[in-house]
């Protein structure tokens, strides 16, 4: 409405959150809506942090410093460039909606927290004051603009952190930007976001919010995923579930996504729903496939790309993959369906060949050819046989020709079954008719000779080493019975060594009584009095955190408004009794 577009919008917040969140001793940089943005060098943060000093925090003068803002070299060019008044307008109204978060009366503070991504800061809003329920909270509004169908899926596209809004009325999808899109979401919000006027959002307290607690709306039930199933906000870490949950594996995840979708086949699901982002995954239809449902990760196909014969070719029963939390190989386990036949034979991928030489020498790879008069070999949903096992991981070097009329057919005459290198050692042994059976591992028969031989060393390389010969599969470490895999741990931002990426990096709790946070310092020779947020609180309004002016006439407390005058380091006495 009045010539406001979504490009304009997104064009206007970003410079507006540059100059006056990033540019104000601000510790970490907000998240932009257009990717390819990059900081204006007019934008100086002594200048820019002077004048909401000066015409908000002290005089209180929001259209002043408005005014003075316009004239910082940054922002005028930007705001020159406007092509007509209603556009300039639409600018210093968003403007303003960003300086009156530094008024003294305002009861929030825009913070990050890494709660959501443990190696990125993400904008937050910290309340400064008090505030009660069912009021109004002061100075966290934002406007929204309508979205075209091309502009949403531009956005989903980009994957970038916006704030969009279904309209109950209007039924049409909105970009949400203003200081209320700094509100993040938990499935149990102290607060909610409703409309004033016909672009305009604010925020209602729907209990209690005491000083320090974050503010927190709630985005939708499918924001994050079907029912929030990805969600990690504090409640959901608090009762570890959704995000914070236990980890599902592939086949219980493949199995609920089959029986959800059997159960909601042939209704039509809702739309038009009035929550805050509410963006549907419709499941797309795969041509060729009518049976199976339609998952997000596919089961691999290892069926061959020609039909076999099932009256010749033995059935093979499924193959169950195990996941390796260290991906080091890739286990495979073939279940046999009789009762009577032997347990599940192991086998791994990564062996050399000398693990072959070795394994065949054992008998490991050892075949037997059943003949019948009948001229079948097996029965389909008999057990899987060892020559199965064996074709399957064969390759051309290892792998044995058949005859092309199949397996199982009648021998040529003159020519005897084919028998393994272990069968023929096993008669040559009752036919000699001696105690050979119980050779020592260092030696070894001779087939010419028929005589005890020591046995041949054969040398490994540097290659075979590191691979090994043994065919036993690499064991994984995914929890055994009674343990419960979790992706995520409560707290487990907070006092972690992953954030310390420099030698003197280190942990550091802020001395501030009312804050007492956890934080991070780089190049901690010397250890900081207090934390980012305490002391960008500081240099703004002269007083420790949360204070940001005098209680009454009688407060007495001195107001430090040059911030170079503070001493921003613990004493040397403290030092000494600093944990490295």
């Amino acid at each position: 409405k009045g010539g406001l577009t979504l490009a304009q919008l997104a064009s206007h917040d970003d410079l507006i959150t540059d100059a006056l969140v990033d540019q104000v001793y601000f510790w970490a940089r907000i998240r932009k809506n257009r990717a390819r943005y990059s900081s204006s060098r007019g934008l100086n943060e002594d200048t820019i942090a002077k004048v909401l000093q000066d015409k908000v925090v002290l005089a209180e003068d929001i259209p002043t410093a408005t005014a003075d803002l316009l004239e910082v070299p940054g922002i005028k060019k930007y705001y020159n460039r406007l092509a007509t008044p209603a556009d300039r307008e639409h600018f210093q109204r968003h403007l303003r909606k960003y300086v009156s978060i530094y008024m003294p009366d305002c009861p929030f503070e825009v913070n990050t927290t890494n709660r959501y991504d443990i190696s990125m800061q993400e904008a937050s809003v910290t309340t400064t004051k008090a505030i009660k329920k069912n009021h109004e909270i002061k100075y966290l509004t934002g406007i929204q603009v309508a979205m075209t169908k091309e502009e949403e899926d531009t956005l989903d596209l980009n994957r970038t952190d916006f704030s969009i809004v279904m309209s109950s009325r209007k039924k049409t999808p909105s970009l949400f930007l203003g200081p209320a899109r700094f509100a993040n979401h938990d499935c149990n919000a102290n607060a909610k976001l409703t409309t004033t006027g016909a672009n305009g959002m604010k925020v209602i307290a729907v209990r209690d919010i005491a000083v320090g607690e974050e503010i927190t709306v709630t985005y939708g039930e499918d924001y994050f995923g079907d029912d929030n199933c990805e969600c990690l906000c504090r409640t959901c870490e608090k009762y570890r579930r959704n995000g914070w949950g236990p980890v599902v594996k592939d086949e219980e995840k493949d199995e609920e996504e089959g029986d959800k979708d059997e159960e909601t086949k042939g209704k039509t699901r809702s739309k038009g729903k009035s929550n805050v982002a509410a963006r549907e995954a419709t499941p797309a239809s795969v041509e060729g496939e009518t049976d199976s449902p339609y998952g997000f990760r596919k089961k691999r196909n290892i069926s061959s790309s020609t039909t076999p014969d099932p009256a010749s070719t033995p059935s093979i029963p499924k193959i169950k993959t195990e996941r390796s939390a260290s991906n080091l190989s890739t286990v495979m386990y073939a279940e046999s369906t009789d009762a009577e036949a032997d347990p599940a034979i192991p086998f791994n991928f990564v062996a050399s060949r000398v693990g072959r030489r070795k394994s065949l020498r054992r008998g490991l790879l050892s075949s037997k050819t059943s003949v019948s008069d009948t001229g079948s070999s097996s029965t389909p949903g008999g057990p899987l046989s060892a020559s199965v096992l064996r074709s399957r991981r064969s390759t051309a070097a290892t792998s044995i020709e058949m005859d092309s009329k199949g397996v199982g057919s009648a021998p040529k005459r003159g020519l005897r079954p084919w028998k393994s290198l272990a069968d023929l050692k096993e008669e040559r042994l009752r036919e000699t008719d001696s105690d050979l059976s119980d050779l020592d591992s260092r030696f070894d028969l001779d087939d010419t000779t028929s005589s005890v031989i020591e046995r041949r060393r054969v040398p490994r390389t540097r290659s075979q080493s590191k691979l090994g010969s043994s065919p036993s599969p690499i064991p994984t470490i995914e929890p055994g019975d009674g343990s419960t895999a979790y992706s995520r741990q409560p707290n487990d931002y907070t006092l972690t060594p992953a954030l310390l990426s420099t030698p003197y990096s280190r942990w550091v709790v802020c001395r501030n009584e009312a804050c007492c946070a956890n934080f991070v310092q780089h190049e901690a020779y010397l250890t900081r009095a207090n934390c980012p947020r305490c002391e960008r609180h500081s240099k703004l309004y002269g007083y420790a955190w949360p204070k940001t002016a005098k209680v009454s006439k009688h407060d007495t407390e001195e107001r430090v408004l040059d911030h170079r005058e503070i001493h921003r380091f613990i004493w040397p006495d403290e030092e000494k009794l600093e944990k490295r």
